[in-house]
């Protein structure tokens, strides 16, 4: 039975992973919500990434470091904060206490085309990873899935409640969702097996922004009105509210990047890992059944 520290355990793709690890091993899981305590075969300790001192207590002790926990809306101070300090933290942990496997969770916002503080600081965490050995980087695509209150799952709250959904752009643009569950899967394979290197994980198949809200649609057994605004005249609202709101989550780069194709080859992911994520059809089964 293996000793593993979970970061981010309780959040969407966190309680998922946490579900399956605990199952043959010791999961510990780092919370900032609550004092540490042992709930159903979980111990749950009270840290903040960045307390280098708190982390390095946490890290003592275990086999392996499941990485997941990160901000990815907020001022560029707290991002930075969280995902690159924290990140250092948890790495300097594991060197300090000998912990010598670490499995990251990072996105396929690394090689977006145009950059924003969230990418950069992925790409940094990446860095900081590799100086542990026994590494296994996990670059997920945007991720869906029951509970799920943010970008896809914000969409799927709007199509049920209004009767119109303002797309930025064209909404032509191709993407590449993968359901939780998947996403889940995909970490706790990598921490069984042992599985090394960096892998993209992405879902089962390729749809359009505008096909997406169409297939929501189509489930719920509703019709809804598509309207798409220009990009140009989105962009000087979206530089806005990066100055006076950044934890809205909106900023000009997301909304460039909108008008790209998000699409990946993922035959080496499901050949090395041994599982083929689900389609969309199947993912929205489970996200709103």
């Amino acid at each position: 039975m293996k000793k593993i520290l979970v970061t981010g355990g309780t959040g969407l793709i966190g309680k998922k992973v946490v579900e399956l690890l605990s199952k043959k091993n010791k999961v510990f899981v780092i919370t900032r919500t609550q004092t540490s305590v042992n709930k159903n075969g979980i111990m749950y300790i009270n840290a903040d990434l960045s307390n280098a001192e708190a982390i390095k207590l946490a890290v003592s002790g275990k086999d392996i470091i499941v990485h997941i926990g990160g901000v990815i809306k907020d001022s560029r101070k707290n991002i930075f904060r969280t995902n690159i300090e924290g990140t250092k933290n948890i790495v300097n942990a594991c060197i300090k206490n000998n912990v010598k496997r670490i499995v990251f969770i990072s996105s396929d916002a690394v090689f977006q085309g145009h950059k924003n503080i969230y990418s950069e600081s992925k790409r940094i965490g990446e860095l900081e990873i590799k100086k542990i050995k026994d590494n296994c980087i996990l670059r997920s695509t945007i991720v869906y899935g029951k509970e799920n209150k943010t970008n896809l799952g914000k969409v799927i709250e709007l199509i049920k409640n209004y009767p119109a959904i303002t797309i930025p752009g064209k909404g032509n643009n191709k993407i590449q969702p993968i359901h939780v569950n998947d996403v889940a899967k995909y970490i706790s394979i990598a921490v069984e097996k042992n599985i090394q290197g960096t892998y993209i994980l992405a879902g089962g198949e390729v749809i359009t922004f505008n096909e997406f809200i169409d297939e929501v649609c189509k489930f719920l057994g509703i019709k809804r009105l598509k309207i798409h605004i220009p990009i140009f005249l989105v962009l000087p609202l979206a530089k806005l509210l990066e100055i006076i709101s950044p934890q809205f989550g909106i900023n000009v780069s997301q909304i460039k990047n909108l008008n790209l194709d998000k699409v990946y080859d993922i035959l080496k992911t499901i050949k090395v890992f041994k599982h083929k994520p689900i389609n969309i059809k199947d993912g929205l089964k489970l996200t709103l059944s």
